[in-house]
């Protein structure tokens, strides 16, 4: 899964006694290398359909290139899409039965992200998908493929997400003119801290509000402080 880095606040909304607070989260890629341009194999046979997806998914990714002669190699190996039996559905309304079919089916798969042939990273993409039709109007085995090519893209697009995260909006609460000194301001310079980057300063204040002022909602936020703290100290 993607990490995210705090840039930028852009945004308040009144609510109340309290304000909604946008902020643009910046993506942390899951790998340091550079993935502008990348090249896509497939490890096995079972492997070829998810690996097609990914050349497909990476192609629709704004700054990357795949080029099958690219110094980063993306191979895609151990990969699993079992599908659950076949299940059919009988709904009995004004002496009719109505059948439908359903198909579920998971995903995963590993890939190895090499450099000059050296391993430099391992992901794993991982999806769900269930599809269900009614009776007549799908074969089974038309409904299972179906399932089949979802899961592909599914997995495909769990690793390119992986790959070259997106930017998105994360909204925090902040309070609604707060008294100077009290914690809910210091709550508010911990949110604006985070907006701009600064995660060991808004985790100071964050605890400092804390300290001053005990809340649920306080210590849920210094918990996810030390989370994104965790996460960006290992990279």
């Amino acid at each position: 899964m993607p990490r995210w880095l705090p840039l930028l606040l852009i945004a308040t909304a009144s609510l109340g006694c309290s304000h909604r607070v946008e902020v643009v989260m910046q993506p942390m890629p899951a790998v340091s290398l550079d993935v502008s341009r990348v090249a896509v194999v497939s490890g096995t046979r079972a492997c070829r359909d998810i690996a097609d997806a990914l050349v497909t998914a990476l192609n629709d990714t704004p700054g990357v290139t795949v080029d099958p002669r690219a110094e980063v190699q993306l191979e895609v190996i151990e990969c699993e899409h079992p599908l659950m039996p076949v299940q059919v559905d009988v709904e009995l309304g004004n002496g009719n039965d109505q059948r439908r079919m359903s198909v579920e089916g998971s995903a995963h798969a590993l890939l190895v992200v090499r450099r000059d042939g050296r391993a430099e990273a391992h992901l794993i993409g991982a999806t769900r998908r269930h599809a269900r039709g009614a009776w007549g109007d799908h074969d089974a085995l038309a409904l299972s493929r179906a399932v089949e090519h979802d899961l592909a893209s599914g997995v495909a697009a769990d690793l390119a997400e992986q790959l070259r995260p997106v930017p998105k909006l994360v909204e925090r609460r902040v309070y609604g003119n707060p008294v100077p000194g009290t914690a809910q301001e210091t709550f508010n310079l911990a949110v604006l801290a985070e907006a701009h980057g600064d995660l060991h300063e808004a985790r100071r204040l964050a605890s400092a509000s804390y300290d001053a002022h005990p809340t649920a909602r306080t210590e849920a936020y210094v918990a996810q402080l030390d989370a994104m703290i965790a996460r960006t100290s290992t990279e």
